[in-house]
């Protein structure tokens, strides 16, 4: 009957046979400054806990530091303001109704990494030179500093977010455009934290092809 009844409620059955908490099974979405932990969901319980702590690797010597222990009445448990691409330990626990809030036992330990930021600069001195159906466009690279991540290429859009191409090169040709029409183009970085601000320039292809000189002979 013991056993039935603890799993009745969600519990496990220590040898004893007193009613525990089971350990939580969770998932672990990150993004550049949160780790969230979702629960499977209990009925008996009050808090949801994930303990974070930063660890130490060969890029970021100095981020081993102090646990940090977030509890929620509900699922799932976000844990904000942490350093963008660092390495944490993740276990969770549940802790059961007042008045006795026994806590479960702890989860396996799981490594956890917050994801590059997105890139925080756009590119600089963006220019483009008009043809008759198309423009060729130029533009300066960001710092790496500001790239915040993995630099990927740069995407080229049109102003009303269509992408045209990508590259990973400081300059590219937009083809295929009709002649005497004003377009707006946007060029942006693209890291693996994601895309960043965009440079923004606005050109008119020309109405008709450049005429050469006439030749004149005296």
């Amino acid at each position: 009957m013991t056993t039935l009844r603890c799993q009745a409620n969600g519990l496990w059955q220590q040898p004893d046979g007193v009613c525990i908490l089971n350990i939580p099974t969770i998932m672990v979405t990150t993004s550049a400054t949160t780790v969230t932990v979702a629960f499977t969901a209990v009925p008996t319980v009050s808090q949801y806990c994930a303990v974070l702590t930063p660890t130490a690797s060969a890029a970021q010597p100095w981020a081993s530091g102090v646990p940090n222990t977030t509890c929620r009445a509900t699922s799932p448990v976000t844990i904000s303001s942490l350093e963008e691409a660092t390495n944490f330990m993740l276990q969770a626990y549940l802790i059961g109704p007042l008045p006795r809030a026994i806590q479960s036992l702890r989860s396996s330990t799981v490594t956890v990494r917050t994801n590059d930021a997105r890139p925080s600069a756009a590119p600089g001195m963006l220019s483009a030179t008009a043809g008759l159906f198309s423009g060729r466009l130029t533009w300066n690279p960001i710092s790496p500093v500001d790239v915040n991540g993995a630099f990927m290429h740069y995407a080229i859009s049109f102003s009303n977010g269509s992408q045209i191409t990508t590259t990973t090169q400081t300059t590219t040709n937009v083809s295929g455009l009709s002649f005497g029409t004003n377009y707006s183009v946007t060029v942006s970085v693209v890291s693996s934290g994601g895309t960043g601000p965009n440079a923004a320039v606005n050109f008119t292809t020309l109405q008709d092809a450049p005429k050469l000189p006439t030749a004149r002979f005296v």
